[in-house]
């Protein structure tokens, strides 16, 4: 799992693909969205909760997404590292739309107990 500092942005980028791991075009995407929060308390960080991503999704599937310092925050600055997760669920087109997640867990490192 990857570890960066506290109120550092970071980008990430990933290919959004079905439950049979076949990169997903954006055409063939109704809805997508993103969640980023802290893995034991659950709380939301930064206001990314449902946060449209459609728009940084390619037709071939990848999508990256800057996510800002302001959102990799602590939430208890007792911890020396703390897990956040970002979360991203996707809804496909059709009358029977496919919902996909994908959810990624990395550290964010307490710069004052470093």
């Amino acid at each position: 799992m990857a570890t960066i500092n506290e109120g550092t942005s970071a980008r990430v980028s990933f290919t959004v693909t079905d439950y049979t791991g076949a990169a997903v075009p954006v055409s063939n995407i109704a809805t997508a969205t993103l969640s980023l929060y802290d893995y034991d308390s659950r709380d939301y960080l930064g206001s990314l909760s449902g946060v449209d991503i459609k728009d940084y999704i390619t037709e071939s599937g990848v999508c990256t997404y800057y996510v800002p310092g302001t959102a990799n925050v602590l939430v208890d600055e007792s911890k020396a590292e703390e897990k956040h997760v970002f979360y991203v669920q996707v809804s496909g087109v059709g009358a029977n739309p496919t919902v996909v997640t994908h959810e990624w867990v990395f550290y964010v490192r307490n710069l004052r107990l470093a």
